[in-house]
């Protein structure tokens, strides 16, 4: 019973999206928004490092490996900021496309920056719980051999899903939360005790794991 209603909340959930996107384009275009940043600056870097093998200019080099560090830096640093912040403008549009008004993508936008810091909190968690749970990822796989090695490196692996998994649910509530009612997160923050209550069943297992 729990696949079956865990599929069922996703193919639910699914629908609810495209009737939104149906309803109101501008929904999608957060998502866009955030493809474009990011394929930009990926696609800057493969450039940029096609460039250090095809030139043999030292002035050539010299800017690739500029705009490889600051692609790389800017992937890992900047990047969580603003997918933050266009998350935030997309909770404002379906919440209002939902209640029956259909806001612009600007307005979208304007409404995120009102909670600017908001953004800023939780991309720096989302940098460090990220990290974090690739480190321990990480060393689950640098553990001596033997009995308490492996044990040791099961319990590792398991706290890196188990941080992966939660901040992942969590930070997906809490945006929405601050955004649509108004709230800072340190307000927000109590409400996840009602979290199992208002997530698809998908996202649930994964979080429980």
């Amino acid at each position: 019973m729990g696949i079956i209603q865990s599929f069922q909340d996703t193919i639910h959930l699914l629908k609810n999206t495209f009737i939104v996107i149906g309803k109101n384009p501008a929904a999608l275009r957060p998502t866009i928004a955030q493809i474009i940043f990011g394929a930009s600056f990926f696609v800057i870097s493969l450039v940029s490092i096609a460039a250090l093998f095809i030139s043999k200019s030292g002035i050539v080099w010299l800017i690739a490996m500029l705009l490889i560090i600051l692609s790389f830096l800017f992937l890992l640093f900047v990047f969580p900021f603003v997918k933050m912040y266009y998350r935030a403008a997309q909770c404002w549009i379906v919440y209002n496309t939902f209640s029956g008004t259909n806001i612009t993508y600007k307005e979208g936008l304007s409404r995120a920056r009102q909670n600017k810091w908001d953004i800023f909190i939780l991309g720096l968690w989302d940098i460090l719980l990220n990290a974090l749970a690739m480190k321990l990822k990480e060393s689950s796989g640098n553990q001596k051999a033997g009995f308490f090695g492996s044990i040791l490196s099961i319990i590792l692996l398991l706290l890196g899903k188990a941080v992966e998994e939660g901040w992942d649910l969590a930070g997906h509530y809490l945006l929405p939360a601050s955004i649509i009612q108004e709230q800072n997160v340190g307000q927000a923050l109590p409400e996840l005790k009602n979290i199992k209550k208002n997530v698809p069943g998908a996202s649930c297992r994964g979080f429980w794991f």
